[in-house]
């Protein structure tokens, strides 16, 4: 009988540790090596499943709305989870940016 015994899962990192975005924008952050999930919250405690984009070394969120809390997770025998990011949604949306030459004449 052979015995494989895997190392436990190492915490990973996740960065820049809080970041704003106007509503409607997105957020890239980056995460640390074994960074296998990142899972996204509304509140910091109910997490599931983030909505974006994954790549090697980075995470970009989906189009927000509303403040939303990030983790990565590390999964091996178990799970090691990285610090809570938090990306502050500002209340002007890019959509609420208007030009001068879209304002019309100002009288």
């Amino acid at each position: 009988i052979q015995v494989t015994v895997l190392p436990r899962a190492l915490a990973p990192s996740l960065a820049p540790p809080d970041t704003a975005i106007c509503r409607g924008g997105r957020a890239t952050l980056r995460t640390g090596a074994g960074a296998a999930l990142i899972e996204q919250s509304p509140d910091g405690f109910t997490w599931t499943q983030a909505v974006g984009e994954q790549n090697a070394g980075s995470f970009t969120t989906d189009f927000l709305n509303s403040s939303t809390y990030y983790r990565a997770a590390a999964i091996s025998c178990d799970t090691a989870y990285s610090n809570v990011v938090r990306v502050e949604v500002n209340s002007v949306g890019l959509a609420d940016f208007v030009s001068p030459a879209e304002r019309g004449p100002v009288d």
